[in-house]
């Protein structure tokens, strides 16, 4: 029973808050929709999407070439002495961690590079926004993902989707 009143009291109390602030300007944000959407945003999905490519076939005729080593081996292991033998299979293996390592540096460069450029971009976003909320009176900006159910009215994605792209085009 007093958990029920201590609920009701805390939802009243910050219903009051909330009716007491007068001039609260709330807008909300998909950045996740600005990131895929946007020119800079397509830009950096299409540098990702070319060095992914690219790594693909480069390790792709690696593993090929490796599982054709394999085979050569694996067919002379009766014809050659056991010690040649085993060292052809341990500078096999030697090559095989070698590209498992060289790999797996490559795609945490491409990584570093998704994270870095979409930061950089995040940056540039949190600087419009604190620049719109300023120029229009804007109290709260929240994420639109993080809602359940909203106005439309309240969205200012496109608004700011609209701005960088503009921006974009003149610093190109």
């Amino acid at each position: 029973m007093h958990k029920i009143f201590f609920y009701f009291f805390l939802f009243f109390f910050y219903s009051s808050i909330v009716n007491s602030s007068e001039n609260i300007n709330i807008k909300l944000i998909d950045l996740n929709y600005i990131l895929n959407n946007s020119l800079q945003g397509k830009k950096i999905m299409q540098n990702l999407d070319n060095q992914n490519k690219s790594l693909s076939e480069k390790y792709l005729k690696i593993q090929k070439k490796l599982e054709e080593d394999k085979n050569l081996i694996l067919s002379q292991q009766n014809i050659l002495e056991k010690d040649i033998y085993n060292e052809k299979v341990s500078v096999h293996q030697k090559n095989i961690n070698k590209f498992n390592e060289d790999r797996k540096l490559d795609l945490k460069m491409i990584n570093d590079y998704k994270i870095n450029e979409t930061n950089k971009l995040l940056k540039i976003i949190d600087n419009m926004l604190i620049e719109y909320s300023k120029n229009n009176n804007i109290s709260l900006i929240l994420k639109k993902e993080s809602l359940l159910i909203s106005s439309q009215t309240l969205d200012i994605t496109n608004i700011i989707l609209d701005k960088l792209n503009k921006d974009s085009k003149n610093n190109n």
